[in-house]
């Protein structure tokens, strides 16, 4: 998924648990923004560029909504049990 100011790339590993970003040029390393032991799925960025939005599968709780900082200045928020699939 392309930020909104086009300088970045970020998707989720499939199986992994993992929401990645690396820069959209191709320079630079791949960077694990948020890591999860539960299936996540990557939603949107914000439109300031500086955050992303991502939900979990959480057999506890069920889906899951969160944020995270894109750039990893502060931890991922998550609300439980929203059900949105």
């Amino acid at each position: 998924m392309w930020s909104p100011n086009g300088g970045e790339i970020a998707w989720n590993s499939p199986g992994r648990g993992l929401v990645l970003r690396k820069p959209a040029d191709g320079s630079g390393t791949e960077t694990t923004i948020f890591a999860s032991p539960h299936h996540v799925h990557l939603w949107s960025w914000s439109p300031e560029n500086n955050v992303l939005v991502f939900e979990q599968q959480n057999p506890d709780t069920g889906w899951d909504v969160g944020i995270v900082d894109a750039y990893g200045g502060t931890r991922a928020r998550t609300a439980a049990g929203f059900g949105l699939r």
